[in-house]
């Protein structure tokens, strides 16, 4: 319920405050904010569920939230106008539109893959690759670190080049390639180097994400846009991608499979969204937009 109004309120913040030439880094900020905060926030939750409960912990962890960034949206956050360099539009008129659901199937396949290895690499480093639940701390580090230098690097370049759907097919190519590279290996070191590069690589689709919708629906209707996006992509791709590797496992008892239906959702992914690039003419845009970097 919290994602439902935050998510698609921080795209018509973020609409109304940068230009089109700078979005994906100004997306992308937060959307580390999003990946840091699930990385670190056990550090933070586990004491409180001990001390007072988890039902408490909803409450403390929420009223925190509040007091915090209260003061900060009243001191920060101003409304204004859509910022120069827009794009304008008719209300809803995205909702006709090919090429937005086409990229509303492509989030709901990086939702997947997302999940799904957010969701089984612990358990797959642990039961398939027999390391030790203690020494799981470095590796899952390395992995989901990568995304976080992923999101932020390749949106400088999203923004840079102007090609970010193009950006994000080639990153799901590379994720898909990363992973039948990483299945079959037994080596800790180039397995983990091999997973981190699968996660930067996915990584590409996060970056441009949210600036891609916003210039696909247009400014007017960022807001909404961006609510069906996203609750669309994470009830689809997020369910599925917690539940399908689970009922391979369970069918197969083979964690191998349940990563590599992961890798051909990438792949998918990949071609979806290359289909798209050239519907929008991506390849024969300028490299360069002559924003600063």
């Amino acid at each position: 319920l919290a994602e439902s109004v935050h998510v698609p309120m921080m795209g018509v913040i973020t609409a109304r405050q940068f230009p089109q030439a700078v979005r994906a880094r100004a997306n992308a900020i937060w959307n580390v904010g999003i990946i840091v905060a699930t990385a670190t926030g056990a550090l933070i939750t586990v004491p409180i569920i001990a001390t007072w409960g988890w039902r408490n912990a909803f409450v403390i962890v929420g009223a925190a939230g509040l007091v915090i960034a209260l003061p900060l949206v009243l001191l920060f956050v101003h409304h204004t106008k859509p910022a120069p360099g827009t794009i304008s539009g008719a209300p809803r008129i995205y909702r006709g539109g090919p090429d937005y659901w086409l990229y509303v199937s492509v989030g709901v396949l990086n939702a997947f893959c997302g999940f799904g290895i957010l969701g089984w690499l612990p358990s797959y480093f642990v039961r398939a690759k027999g390391i030790d639940f203690a020494a799981l701390g470095w590796p899952l580090s390395i992995v989901f670190g990568a995304g976080v230098v992923g999101t932020l690097a390749i949106a400088w370049l999203g923004d840079r080049l102007q090609r970010r759907v193009l950006l994000a097919s080639v990153g799901f190519a590379g994720a898909a390639v990363s992973l039948v590279f990483a299945i079959p290996s037994q080596s800790l070191v180039p397995m983990v180097a091999l997973f981190a590069l699968a996660v930067f690589c996915q990584s590409a689709f996060q970056a441009q994400e949210h600036a891609t919708i916003q210039k696909l629906a247009g400014d007017v209707d960022v807001g909404a846009a961006t609510g069906t996006y996203n609750g669309t992509s994470l009830i689809i791709g997020g369910v599925v991608g917690s539940m399908v590797p689970g009922a391979i496992v369970a069918s197969t008892g083979s964690f191998d499979m349940a990563l590599s239906a992961i890798a051909v959702a990438a792949l998918l992914a990949s071609l979806l969204a290359a289909l798209l690039a050239r519907r929008l003419r991506e390849g024969a845009m300028p490299a360069a937009t002559g924003e600063p970097a």
